[in-house]
């Protein structure tokens, strides 16, 4: 008999039910039509009843059919089974489960947020901005639009992604009472975007920014340190490297080691990051950071390791070292890198063959800034243009921006 996960456990509740009301033992409704075994993990729901069970289950029960089935779960009564479940698979299942049946697009909001939340792909996001834009809730909908903007933005899919951040903004914009931490976060999916496409220095994005530095006292201190993160990087893509230091400082402030490793970590890579584009770039601080990850490092998933030593290849292009440059970067799993942060890689090992004496690797770099220019990450292709400067004209072109 076809039946989800909920169902299952569902049927398997009432005939237990049904069973102790009557007073049986397992082995007494089991009887010869199965085995006690196999009863029982229908009971929990771990084993879906075939037809011929169920006949079994009503002619010992002296039951109709229907009545096995009487009671079947609410769309809420699924969405709080699924999100209270403990183990992350079974979890999965039953959230799938209900966006399978015959959900209200805020249901299937729900549903779909939970597993973005632990899987993070575009389709469940892209989802989730379906059902909220169908469901008219205006919390919702910047939710989901600014949520995936960022994800896109990862991804480095800034045309589509500057689309769904400014949709968030137009429903902030429409409704400035949402609530502090959604206002946050719809501005830093705009800024965010915004500076990768190039954008940081424009009146309207700093006016953004003042936006959201006014909010970010308001903020818990997770949103409040990413806030800042965002603040930082949006400074430092404007060539602001002391506003980028300030904000980055109240960044790793704001982040605590013992609540949230992960988000320790990241800020961190992401301060290297920021201090490498510093004109000169800020290598002391770079290395510094560096070096406080690393001993976290196996505690946190293995992508962040691969972002270190990435970061440290560019470290060592940033002091002129281009030989261990490119073999760090050759030591990198790009595979579990961004796709920037891949292209970055590329533009770096492009770089150490310029700076070796191959030139031809000069095309390989225009066509990595063209390729960033093309997805509108024009930030990007200018850092790859920057770095295919040092690798031609030597320490000194760290000091000058194209």
């Amino acid at each position: 008999m076809d039946m989800g996960m909920d169902e299952r456990v569902r049927f398997g509740a009432r005939v237990r039910e049904l069973r102790k009301s009557r007073g049986l033992s397992i082995a007494q409704l089991a009887g010869s039509g199965m085995s006690t075994s196999y009863l029982s993990r229908v009971e929990t729901g771990a084993r879906p009843p075939t037809d011929r069970v169920v006949d079994h289950l009503c002619e010992v029960l002296r039951i109709e059919r229907d009545e096995l089935f009487a009671d079947r779960w609410t769309v809420a009564e699924q969405l709080a089974v699924a999100v209270s479940a403990g183990d992350p698979g079974l979890r999965a299942r039953a959230l799938r489960e209900v966006l399978a049946g015959p959900a209200e697009p805020a249901e299937r909001f729900h549903a779909l947020w939970q597993l973005a939340e632990h899987e993070d792909t575009t389709d469940l996001l892209a989802g989730a901005v379906r059902a909220a834009d169908d469901s008219g809730v205006e919390h919702l909908r910047a939710r989901a639009h600014a949520a995936l903007a960022r994800h896109l933005r990862v991804l480095g899919q800034i045309h589509p992604a500057r689309e769904h951040a400014t949709t968030a903004l137009r429903v902030l914009d429409a409704h400035p009472d949402l609530p502090a931490p959604d206002a946050a976060t719809v501005l830093m999916a705009h800024l965010s975007v915004a500076a990768e496409a190039g954008e940081a220095p424009r009146p309207a994005v700093r006016e953004r920014a003042l936006h959201l530095e006014r909010l970010a006292g308001e903020l818990p201190p997770v949103l409040r340190a990413q806030a800042r993160w965002t603040l930082a990087a949006l400074h430092a893509y404007a060539g602001d490297h002391t506003g980028a230091s300030t904000s980055l400082a109240l960044a790793l402030e704001a982040a605590d080691l013992r609540e949230d490793l992960v988000l320790w970590v990241r800020l961190r890579l992401a301060g290297a990051r920021l201090h490498l584009m510093a004109t000169p770039p800020a290598t002391a601080q770079a290395r510094q950071l560096l070096a406080e990850v690393r001993p976290f490092l196996p505690a946190v998933p293995a992508r962040h390791e691969h972002e270190h030593t990435a970061l440290d290849a560019h470290l060592a292009a940033a002091d002129g070292h281009w030989d261990r440059a490119g073999h760090s970067a050759a030591a990198t799993g790009a595979s579990r890198l961004a796709p920037p942060d891949r292209l970055r890689l590329r533009a770096l090992a492009a770089g150490t063959r310029l700076a070796g004496g191959d030139r031809t690797a000069a095309a390989d770099l225009r066509h990595l800034a063209d390729t960033a220019s093309d997805s509108g990450a024009r930030h990007t292709a200018d850092e790859v243009l920057h770095l295919a400067l040092t690798a031609l004209a030597g320490p000194a072109a760290q000091h000058t921006r194209p």
